[in-house]
């Protein structure tokens, strides 16, 4: 796994959240309504570190956005992550219907001295 020099520094300070984490974290998937994602901490190592999505993601009629406790997944299946985009298939409104929608995770999700948070 590499980490740029800037991301490193970045990460003494203890939370690198400006940037989001896609810069300071690799190896990332979603798993049970999760995303895993192994983060550098301030000493540079690397900590395997688990976040609910349901705390970060919020469905808001099949578009998916940040939005604390916004219970996203109880809405949205078939989740995958590339670089820090997260992509759902989410139910619109009470429709029954479903759509493909994407968010930056990168705007609610950081990582803080190796920890995923939002």
């Amino acid at each position: 796994m590499r980490f740029s020099i800037a991301a490193v520094f970045a990460l003494a300070a203890g939370t690198y959240a400006a940037d989001g984490w896609a810069n300071s974290c690799g190896g990332q998937k979603i798993q049970g309504g999760s995303l895993i994602a192994n983060c550098i901490n301030s000493s540079g190592l690397t900590n395997q570190s688990q976040l609910p999505l349901n705390a970060c993601l919020v469905n808001r009629s099949g578009s998916l956005q940040c939005g604390l406790g916004g219970k996203a997944m109880d809405t949205c299946n078939n989740c995958k992550v590339t670089g820090a985009t997260i992509t759902c298939d989410c139910l619109v409104g009470g429709t029954g219907k479903r759509t493909t929608s994407s968010v930056d995770s990168n705007r609610c999700i950081g990582n803080r001295n190796g920890s995923l948070w939002c």
